[in-house]
């Protein structure tokens, strides 16, 4: 009855997922969904790159982002375990070159780091335009922080911060006395089963590696390979990790195997655990409020908490030049949600709270079609008249449930035709906008 119930789930998700991607245009996807502690889903879908046309396979590697941080945490929590430092030492007192302009700085702990308490600013420029390879720049990098300022006093709030992550980065490697790249390989993706996974992107195969896609709004108006792939070696802990939709089941099965449902403790398998229970316990108690609400509305190191539908979820998103990623645990049924996509221009929320209706037994509501970007792209090709034949199409064969028609998304749009001075298509675009909202 079990396999049927999983094979029933495989093929739901497998259905939601070919609708999402015709329903998107979405160049490639990776997903995993693992339910009751078991790989229901580890594969790819669409391409790898649209000039090529390779296909997504389960095991092609994707720029996760700030997915990244969650493994940053969980390398943190095993010094912690070791006893080379606590989660309220002081940073200053373990980085002696930690200098900031701002005086508070020197208060700043390794818990307030991995919340985003810490009151440090966030990143503006992840210079992806001119990757560094070498090992210097982490240190380099948190270095030359000294003329920053605080946002706030550290533990007054939340406050997300990359730069957080970078400094949490090196201090593994000054604790360890290894690479930042060569720990997280060593203890935590090998032990995990994760051994295609690397932070260090020269450590990969670059046929195994999805291309990142953006949309170009200047030239061509629609999706194309980004001439830029995120990779700086000073941001490698916030954002570098590359990973596939089997090996991130891999590391989900780790997570709630040592979380245990409802108290019950689940045995390992396959990969070795990485953390003690009570680890993660401290890493996945709320630490500070967001404000977002929802399935994050409470931050704990690195991980995001909340509910969906009554039931518990952690999770972390990321979103860098050309990819998208989203990482859910829902520890309490032993299931996990995973999403990359090599386009940062797609959102994967919808699709996102979907599989989650399917792991936790909901019946999922088809992905509905977002028409702003179908209908801009008539538009800039083949002329507001033929725009506005496609919208009164869309609306007299479809059900107003399968389609997603967001004001927000229709003004932003606007605002991207006048950025790119295409001040003629702004016009239309606008009228286009009256004519939908009247």
């Amino acid at each position: 009855m079990k396999a049927e119930i999983l094979m029933t789930k495989k093929q739901r998700a497998d259905q939601i997922i070919q609708q999402f991607m015709k329903n998107t245009g979405v160049p490639g996807l990776a997903v995993g969904i693992v339910h009751e502690h078991e790989i229901i889903v580890a594969d790819g879908y669409g391409v790898k790159n649209i000039e090529t046309s390779e296909p997504v396979k389960g095991d092609t590697l994707f720029h996760t982002a700030s997915v990244s941080k969650t493994f940053v945490a969980s390398a943190v929590m095993q010094l912690v375990e070791q006893g080379a430092i606590s989660l309220d030492s002081k940073i200053a007192d373990l980085i002696p070159y930690f200098l900031m302009k701002d005086d508070r700085a020197s208060e700043i702990t390794v818990r307030q780091l991995l919340s985003h308490t810490s009151g440090m600013p966030d990143e503006e420029d992840y210079e992806w335009h001119s990757p560094v390879y070498e090992e210097y720049a982490l240190e380099h990098y948190v270095r030359g922080i000294r003329d920053k300022s605080l946002d706030a006093a550290p533990g007054e709030q939340f406050s997300y911060s990359n730069i957080g992550y970078e400094i949490l980065g090196h201090l593994i490697s000054r604790i360890s006395g290894l690479s930042f790249e060569s720990y997280m390989k060593k203890y935590l993706l090998n032990p995990m089963g994760m051994n295609l996974s690397d932070f260090y992107k020269r450590n990969v195969n670059p046929k195994q590696i999805a291309s990142p896609h953006v949309f170009d709004a200047k030239g061509s108006y629609g999706t194309c390979v980004s001439q830029i792939f995120p990779y700086h070696r000073a941001h490698g802990p916030s954002s570098t990790l590359l990973s596939s939709a089997q090996e991130m089941c891999e590391a989900a099965l780790v997570h709630l195997a040592a979380s245990g449902a409802a108290g019950k403790s689940t045995p390992f398998t396959k990969s070795t655990p990485i953390l003690h229970r009570k680890s993660y316990q401290e890493m996945w108690s709320p630490h500070a409020e967001t404000g977002w609400g929802g399935q994050m509305s409470d931050v704990g190191c690195a991980w995001f908490m909340g509910d969906y539908k009554g039931a518990r979820v952690l999770s972390h998103s990321g979103r860098d030049t050309g990819f998208r990623s989203n990482f859910l645990l829902l520890p309490d049924t032993g299931s996990a949600v995973i999403l990359m996509c090599n386009a940062d221009h797609i959102g994967l929320q919808v699709l996102n709270r979907t599989l989650m209706d399917i792991v936790l037994g909901e019946e999922p509501k088809d992905i509905p079609y977002a028409i702003a970007r179908p209908l801009a792209e008539v538009m800039v090709h083949q002329g507001v008249d033929q725009a506005v034949v496609a919208y009164e199409r869309m609306i007299s064969t479809h059900s107003p449930d399968s389609l997603l028609i967001i004001e927000g998304e229709f003004e932003a749009i606007a605002e991207e035709f006048a950025e790119a001075h295409r001040e003629q298509e702004a016009i239309q675009w606008k009228n286009m906008c009256k004519k939908v909202f009247s």
